[in-house]
């Protein structure tokens, strides 16, 4: 039994061919779990203080507070994470705030929240803060529609401090 060059020439080239295909089909299908591993771990989900759910990015970067009390909250926890305040703060309110974070921008609150501006700024999420009940609830999730983010409610009762914190 002889092989002659041309035959094996011809089994290498096939063989390097296989090889190949098996080495992109490997690739693709790591690259494929990576894929959905990442998407899983971008967002998690979360209870907020109302008993909502809310599916809220692992890694955040900017929040936009839809009151004072969120603001402030914020400002204690996380400044850095601060999208902006509110309301114009009066000199008496500025002298509590560091120098870094007094001219960040207004967005408004209530019914004079500037949506565009808010979804222009691009906050990974945003924080309401009230007493709980069945209207804050409908606020936060109308908010979370109108915004387009994940919204979180936050208790402002003074009991619920320790939980915030």
């Amino acid at each position: 039994m002889s092989i002659e060059l041309g035959e094996i020439i011809f089994m290498r080239t096939k063989n390097k061919s296989l090889i190949l295909i098996i080495a992109v089909l490997m690739l693709l299908v790591s690259l494929a779990g990576c894929s959905n591993q990442s998407t899983e771990a971008e967002v998690k989900t979360i209870t907020d203080m109302a008993g909502r759910t809310v599916e809220i990015p692992v890694e955040v970067a900017n929040v936009y507070c839809a009151d004072p009390m969120s603001a402030i909250t914020m400002y204690t926890l996380a400044p850095e994470k601060l999208l902006g305040w509110c309301y114009q703060m009066n000199d008496a309110e500025l002298a509590y705030i560091n120098e870094a974070y007094q001219e960040l921008p207004v967005f408004g609150m209530n019914d004079n929240i500037n949506y565009e501006a808010v979804i222009s700024a691009d906050p990974d999420v945003a924080v309401l803060t009230g007493k709980v009940s069945d209207a804050l609830i409908e606020k936060a999730d109308k908010m979370q529609e109108t915004l387009g983010i994940p919204v979180v409610v936050i208790e402002n009762g003074l009991l619920s401090t320790p939980d915030i914190y």
